[in-house]
């Protein structure tokens, strides 16, 4: 049996995208209270030999709803 990688978030989870240019990264865009009202946080997670472990997080004022790379 394959158990996947897990992490958790302090927020709601709301999207989730790989990056097009390394694909060890991920990009997690969360929101406080479901998304009704409070901050978010944006994540860059770096996936590889089945863990799973944070480079970056930004705050912000409200809810991340998506998230793209650029």
């Amino acid at each position: 049996m394959f158990l996947f990688p897990k992490y958790e978030t302090e927020y709601m989870g709301y999207a989730v995208e790989w990056s097009p240019f390394d694909e060890t990264k991920l990009a997690v865009s969360t929101a406080q209270h479901f998304g009704i009202i409070g901050k978010g946080i944006q994540y860059v997670l770096n996936v590889k030999g089945g863990l799973i472990t944070e480079v970056q997080s930004f705050e912000t004022n409200d809810g991340a709803y998506s998230c793209s790379w650029s």
